[in-house]
């Protein structure tokens, strides 16, 4: 039988049927190369830092990853206490600061009050701070390295022998100690003076001054192990000390202290303490 082209029927599907097959071919490799040109398409715009075009959705700006960069903070750490250090608990009034320590002696009689950020320290008869006597109360406050501090101190006079100062000692071996005080061994002797001990051994003041004042702020500087103590009252200024060697440990306690050897308590008041490092 022979078909429309001349050709017996059998030839001419089998013509017709490598036609389809070339055809195919050749849609199958546009595919091809269509395929190859997105995927050079994806890696180009990966290399230059664009994105490919979606052929499917619409690129929203809330489809689009963003990338949050944390930039390295540096903390700078304050010492523990600078400037005026309070007196009184922030949350309870009637008591001390967290960062002071109550220490109050042996005598049941001494104790303190608080009242508009003044701390009034009462020690019980026979409170004393002197060689292996370390008997009187006292408010500490941790420290580290060098310092510089003042505390104000209202002293009211009494009739016999009592004391009220200002301190730095070993928190090791609490007997060494140096400190400033204003002392009063009676209605005639009243005195600023500065006093150390060494593992509780006393020897003369080291340096000492007359006054009556009723108020004296006091101060202690320390570098190392050198330190320098002095008073202003009034508006005179006196350098006691100016460079005192006394090892104590680079972690200190500052302290303030009131004692007295009579029989009847003694009672003087501190505020305004104020430490910088």
């Amino acid at each position: 039988m022979l078909g429309r082209r001349g050709g017996p029927v059998s030839e001419q599907v089998g013509w017709r049927a490598a036609i389809d097959f070339r055809r195919l071919l050749a849609a199958e490799a546009n595919v091809n190369r269509f395929a190859v040109m997105v995927c050079a398409m994806v890696m180009l715009s990966a290399c230059i830092g664009f994105e490919a075009p979606d052929t499917t959705t619409a690129t929203t700006p809330a489809a689009i990853a963003t990338t949050t960069t944390t930039v390295p903070t540096t903390t700078t750490i304050e010492p523990l206490l600078l400037g005026e250090v309070p007196f009184g608990d922030p949350n309870d009034p009637g008591a001390l600061h967290p960062d002071l320590i109550w220490l109050q002696g042996v005598s049941p009689q001494s104790g303190y009050e608080l009242c508009d950020n003044e701390l009034e320290v009462i020690a019980g008869p026979g409170a004393d701070q002197w060689g292996e006597a370390n008997s009187a109360p006292l408010v500490l406050l941790p420290i580290e390295g060098d310092f510089t501090a003042r505390v104000v101190l209202g002293f009211t006079p009494g009739a016999g022998w009592e004391f009220a100062g200002f301190g730095v000692r070993s928190p090791q071996d609490t007997t060494t100690w140096l400190r400033i005080t204003r002392f009063q061994g009676g209605p005639e002797e009243n005195e600023i003076l500065v006093d150390a001990a060494f593992g509780g051994v006393n020897g003369d003041p080291v340096a000492r001054a007359e006054t009556a004042a009723t108020s004296v702020t006091f101060e202690i500087e320390r570098h190392g192990n050198r330190f320098a103590l002095g008073y202003l009252a009034g508006s005179e200024w006196v350098a006691l000390v100016e460079d005192y060697v006394i090892e104590i440990p680079e972690g200190a306690e500052l302290y303030l202290v009131v004692g007295t050897l009579g029989d009847t308590r003694a009672s003087h008041s501190f505020s305004h303490l104020v430490v910088r490092g």
